[in-house]
């Protein structure tokens, strides 16, 4: 089986999991992983923070976003560029000006939000639908997030934040699938050895 046929169907089958959590149980888990976030220093001493606006069963993002906004951390969210398969960068000072984009995810307005530049970040917070406890990560299949990754700066840490259940054994990494510093789950705080 190739390897695009294997992460489609892996990655089916962990978001069929992860979609039967109760809305009570993703907003429980989300909180315990908002609190382990803020025991990692390379995240809370981080000024310019990369996050994502959750979608669907996600981790939900908005109670970090505006905690760290309450901490004055600058946020800085995604914008997809579906024709050039990138994501383009806008800092974000609250969450009013944030519309519908290309997959119904909620996004920064370029006529509102200052553009940000990748080299900006200090953090990056990244999802995903699994993780291993070697760094892999597997994505939603478009490749955004590991065209964007490899353009931070050295020292910015990789931060994958997901459920316990979305951890597996053994990600399937292609030549340009972009592996995690440290992820984060309800459970626990997992740091990558030689990252």
């Amino acid at each position: 089986m190739n390897l695009k046929i294997y992460k489609n169907e892996l990655r089916k089958k962990i978001l069929i999991e992860r979609d039967k959590l109760t809305e009570e149980e993703i907003i429980f888990k989300s909180s315990m992983i908002k609190d382990n976030l803020w025991k990692i220093s390379e995240f809370t001493l981080a000024k310019n923070i990369f996050l994502f606006v959750n979608f669907r069963s996600e981790v939900r993002t908005i109670p970090i976003i505006e905690r760290c906004f309450e901490e004055e951390k600058k946020v800085i969210l995604p914008l997809t560029d579906v024709e050039n398969k990138r994501l383009l960068l806008y800092y974000v000072e609250n969450l009013k000006g944030l519309k519908e984009g290309a997959y119904g995810i909620l996004e920064p307005s370029p006529e509102i939000h200052k553009s940000a530049n990748v080299k900006d970040i200090d953090c990056a917070i990244v999802p995903g639908s699994a993780f291993d406890e070697s760094g892999g990560r597997m994505g939603y299949g478009g490749g955004f997030y590991d065209r964007l990754l490899p353009d931070l700066r050295p020292e910015v840490k990789k931060i994958g934040i997901a459920f316990e259940l979305q951890i597996i054994e053994k990600v399937p990494l292609g030549y340009y699938d972009q592996k995690m510093d440290i992820i984060v789950t309800e459970k626990r705080i997992i740091r990558i050895k030689n990252a």
